[in-house]
């Protein structure tokens, strides 16, 4: 386990709107106000949306199995926020649900918002981490400054 102390910076709340891309807008916000690290919070409402829901079995690394809807639904979301070497890098996980079917699961690549998303985005200041990718396990993960020194110990 390796980990870091911060500090809560800004609380940003966020209002994305109906046909707004969810992803894209936030990256947008993060890029523009400097956020490094932080964590969002959302809820309300996707016309569409493509997930990731598990690998295809318990393999390293992990093939992805894909789903996505078009049929609007409630969904309720927790994100990280870290950037790699060039851009930021959002983790979210979050539920979709219409009727009595839910989907659970990492939200990737296509978010259209249907009618409004509320979101609350906590800056996190005073870390030395970044997104790397580690190719012996295929996937992006917290890297902290000073950890392969550390490994070496």
């Amino acid at each position: 386990m390796q980990y870091q102390e911060g500090k809560i910076g800004r609380v940003f709340a966020i209002r994305f709107d109906h046909n707004e891309d969810l992803i894209l807008n936030l990256k947008e916000l993060i890029i523009n106000e400097a956020v490094q690290a932080g964590m969002v919070f959302f809820l309300g409402a996707l016309e569409e949306g493509k997930l990731v829901v598990g690998p295809e079995k318990a393999c390293v690394p992990p093939i992805p199995v894909w789903t996505s809807f078009t049929d609007g639904r409630e969904v309720l979301g927790i994100g990280t926020i870290f950037w790699d070497t060039e851009a930021p890098n959002i983790h979210i996980h979050f539920s979709a649900g219409r009727g009595k079917e839910i989907l659970l699961g990492c939200l990737r690549k296509e978010a259209k918002v249907y009618l409004v998303i509320e979101a609350f985005l906590i800056e996190v200041t005073d870390l030395r981490v970044q997104k790397q990718y580690f190719d012996e396990i295929g996937i992006s993960m917290l890297r902290f400054e000073g950890e392969e020194e550390e490994k070496g110990n």
